[in-house]
Formats: structure tokens, sequence, C-alpha cells
């Protein structure tokens, strides 16, 4: 283990959510895969959590803090300025990440692929299971999506796409459809996090979050990115203008939105995919711990202690 170049650079943007230190890096001790950074960025939070960030005794962690507030795209833009590792991996501090992630990341960098994404196990904020995403095409066929917390992919590359300081939600479409349109990826037919989107989901930040990626798509496809032809773009357009239409309607009458959130695609899983028992006791096992804030790795089963070789 090289502690100047680590194989994974672990990249968490956060604000005003120091309850979710401790639990996010109880997730990364839990890992089977220990050759790590963890760069954190306080995006300007006005509660505790770079006291927080500062009483954790790990070389690993590496906290960084600015006092005002400026937005994900802006905190992801500067995590990865800070990183050193051979591959950057996006850990958002609310979401939940099981033990063999980076193993499987790290499997994926010695195939030789550039990135690598899985499915995700959607959560409740109170950690219940509701779902599961998976990998979907949007409906302007503009590329097949997956969700941005399970990203890996190799670090030069994500500092050449990057995050575009400028936006508060939306930061990840350029990242995400550059990856899946361009470059060889590992598209991993499992879930290794446990994505907690309802914290996720409100009006003021999907309309944001679309305009965001209309631009996007925009200068995408006159990059030559989106190589989608002129019709499918021209109904990519159409699409989207509408939809921004519908959800600035919905301002008039908020509750309706979440009607339309409730009809979102989530995908469809392999055939063959099935939970594993164990990723399913490690999700019940940090929501029973979440209920007396135990945070503690003395006590991890042994199955999640278990290091991987890989390097």
């Amino acid at each position: 283990m090289n502690p100047n170049k680590p194989t994974f650079s672990v990249v968490t943007p956060t604000y005003n959510c120091a309850e979710f230190i401790l639990r996010s890096y109880f997730c990364l001790q839990s890992q089977t895969f220990t050759d790590w950074e963890w760069i954190i960025v306080d995006d300007g939070s006005s509660d505790d959590t770079f006291e927080i960030l500062k009483s954790i005794n790990d070389p690993r962690v590496r906290p960084f803090r600015y006092e005002k507030n400026s937005g994900r795209g802006y905190a992801r833009d500067y995590a990865l300025k800070q990183a050193r590792g051979k591959w950057m991996v996006v850990w958002d501090v609310d979401d939940i990440f099981l033990p063999e992630r980076l193993s499987e990341a790290a499997q994926a960098r010695k195939e030789g692929f550039e990135f690598c994404c899985s499915y995700a196990f959607l959560l409740s904020e109170k950690l219940e299971l509701n779902g599961l995403r998976t990998f979907v095409m949007d409906e302007s066929d503009t590329t097949q999506v997956f969700v941005h917390p399970t990203m890996s992919c190799n670090l030069d590359l994500a500092k050449e796409i990057g995050y575009n300081p400028d936006y508060r939600a939306g930061e990840d479409a350029d990242i995400l459809w550059s990856l899946a349109r361009k470059n060889h990826g590992k598209w991993i037919k499992d879930a290794l996090i446990g994505y907690v989107e309802e914290r996720e989901i409100n009006l003021p930040k999907s309309i944001s979050s679309n305009i965001a990626q209309f631009k996007i798509a925009r200068q995408l496809f006159h990059k030559g990115i989106l190589d989608i032809g002129t019709q499918a773009y021209a109904r990519m357009c159409l699409w989207w203008s509408l939809k921004l239409i519908v959800l600035q309607t919905l301002r008039i009458y908020p509750p309706l939105f979440m009607k339309t959130v409730n009809r979102r695609r989530l995908g469809e899983a392999d055939q063959n995919f099935k939970p594993d028992s164990q990723k399913l006791d490690f999700l019940a096992e940090v929501c029973e711990r979440e209920k007396t804030s135990n945070w503690s790795v003395s006590e991890l089963k042994q199955e999640h202690r278990e290091v991987s070789s890989i390097s």
C-alpha cells in the first residue's frame, strides 16, 4: 500500500450532514479492500461536520473545508483536485456502501476497464429496503444511465471530464453520459450500495437538475459525444422542454410532483440477479447500529473484514 498514491480516492461532498459522517466512515472501514483515501469536502456547513471529521484518527481520511456553500458541482470538482489515487470512487455521505464495493471496483480496474457501475438497493430514510435501481435507457435515447453514486473510474479520466462547479444539481450528467458512451466500462449486475433516494427528491432540485442536464446534453451533442443524429436530438430537445414545462407547472401544487416520481423508471434487473443474503445482513446491521449511533468497528463480522489482495 502506497500512502501517497492509494488505489482509490473516495470522494465525498457534504453540506450540513454531520449526522451521517460516522456512518459513512463505518462503511469505509467495513470495506474488504483497504487501499483508499477519503477526500471529504465540507461545502460550507453550519453544523459540526468538520469537527467530527477532525476527530477521526485515520491518516487515510483527508477532510477539506471552505466557508461559503458553493454547491455539489463545486465540491466534487474541488475533491477531484485534491485526489491522488489511481481511481476515484463516488461516495455520497448519506448512502450505504456494502463491504464488497471497493473490491469489485478493484477487480474491474485489474481487468482493464476504465470505469464501473452497479445496481443499487433503494432505501428509505429509515434504511428500509424499498426496491432496486438498475440500468435505464432514458426517454431521449441518449444513453444508458446508471445511478451516479455507484460509479468508480480512472482518476485521470474523471479529472478530464470533471464536474461543472457552476451546477448545484445535475452536475453528474456530463460524466455519466460521457463515460457510458465513450469509455470501456464494467456494468456490474449486482447491488453494491444502498441508495437513500428520498433525501434527493424535491421539486426545486428536480427543476434545477433537469435544466442542468438539458444544457449538458446539448453541449455533448454538439461535441459529438451524444452521437444520436439530428432527428433523435430534436426529439430529445422537445421531450426535455415539455418535461421542464410540466415541472414548472407543478409549482402550483407541489404534492402532485410525488405522483410523477412514483412513475419513474427504475430499470429491470438481470433475470439471474438475486439479492445476496450477506449484503442484506449488512444493511440490516447498519440499520440496527443507526438506532443507537453505534459506529465502532471492533465488533464487525469476520466476513466483512477479509481484506482483498487485488491490486
